[in-house]
Parts: structure tokens; sequence; C-alpha cells
């Protein structure tokens, strides 16, 4: 009986049609992903260029000779630079979010259709961790490299964070003087 299911060419048909949309599943994932790095990284790009102006627009009123006479104008900036700082934290976190999905989603892709064809997310995930990688004529198995650990996905996180939370501390600042 199984050798007739896989002489069955419908099966058989019914297998590359499935492999096919895995590979087109797998590659709609990874652009995604790639598509979502970029942005998190234009968005950041943006946002500290908007905080840059607008500390350097508050620093030069701290700075004027009318500083007292615009101590509201800066209350209401740095309130403002406040307000922008939660949205950006809460725009970056939703970006992670869809970053981590597509990341899943391409590993799960690789795992349950691809597995004898690609492993390069599934191999990519025990990189930063010190698992050793096999490839197919070698293994990579590298001690342990701080340059590597800083640039992994958790770290890049944590300053992106420490970022905007410097941002607002900022502003806390400039809003107490």
């Amino acid at each position: 009986m199984s050798q007739q299911a896989t002489d069955d060419p419908t099966n058989t048909q019914k297998q590359l049609t499935d492999l096919e949309n895995a590979r087109s599943g797998y590659q709609a994932a990874v652009a995604l992903w790639v598509h979502e790095g970029q942005g998190i990284w234009s968005k950041f790009t943006g946002m500290v260029y908007a905080h840059t102006i607008l500390i350097l627009t508050i620093s030069a009123i701290l700075t004027s000779n009318k500083a007292d006479d615009l101590c509201l104008v800066r209350v209401i900036l740095c309130i403002l630079g406040l307000l922008i700082c939660i949205a950006w934290m809460i725009i970056t976190a939703r970006s992670f979010v869809y970053h981590d999905y597509y990341v899943k989603s391409a590993r799960e892709i690789e795992n349950l259709y691809l597995e004898s064809e690609v492993k390069t997310v599934v191999r990519g995930a025990s990189i930063f961790t010190n698992i050793p990688v096999s490839f197919r004529k070698r293994e990579q198995n590298e001690p342990f490299n701080f340059c590597r650990a800083l640039t992994c996905v958790p770290s890049v996180r944590r300053c992106i964070y420490a970022v905007i939370l410097s941002f607002g501390g900022l502003y806390v600042l400039f809003a107490i003087q």
C-alpha cells in the first residue's frame, strides 16, 4: 500500500506543489524579514534626526538671553519630545514583533519543508549562542567573540531602547532646568 502511495502521480504532484509553495512562502518570509529590518533602521535614523533637531532647539532656548521668557516653550518642547519618545518606543517594539515573526516563519518553513535543501535561518539561530554550526564541508566552532556578541539581535534591541531612553532623559533634564 505504501508503494502505491509513492507511485501515485497525484501524490507526487501534491508534494511538488507543496514544495513550490513552501519555497514561495520562504522567499516571502525572508523578503519581509529584510524589509522590516531595513524599516527598523530607517525609523531609527529618522527619529534620531528629529530628536537631534528638537534637542538643539531646546539647547538654543536654554542658552539664549530670553531663556526665562521662553520657559513655557521649552517645557512644551520637552513634553513633545517625551511624547515622541513614547511613540518611538511603541513603534520600535511593534516593528521587532513583526521582524521576529518573519524570522520565525522562515525558520519554520525551513524546518518543515526545506530541511534537506536550506538551513540558513535555522543555523543562523545558533551563531550567537556558541552552538557549533555544521556545514557539509567542515564544522565551524569558533570561540566566543565579544564583537559578534555586541551585534546580536537582543543587544541591538537593548541599544536602540537605551538611545530612546537617553533622549527621554534629556527631555526630563531640560524640562526641570
